[in-house]
């Protein structure tokens, strides 16, 4: 599910996601520490099913959330951003 996502720190602008179910389909958000929307159309790249890199080489450096959601699940993560 959901819930069992992993995240893979920042590498040249990238966020690797990985979970261990279908990312197919999700929407992906990010936020700012305030709660702030920056964006629900984010830049993604799909590797397979379950892996996915966010490009996040336009963000300031700083701490961010980044929300992944389906039909059924949703998880929020923080990450930095170097």
């Amino acid at each position: 599910n959901l819930t069992d996502l992993a995240y893979i720190k920042s590498v040249n602008g990238l966020l690797n996601v990985t979970s261990d179910t279908s990312l197919i389909n999700a929407k992906i958000s990010l936020f700012d520490i305030t709660g702030r929307v920056l964006s629900n159309a984010v830049n993604v790249s799909i590797i397979d099913s379950n892996k996915l890199n966010v490009n996040v080489s336009n963000l300031a450096s700083g701490n961010y959330f980044i929300t992944i959601e389906d039909d059924s699940h949703k998880s929020t993560k923080q990450f930095i951003k170097n």
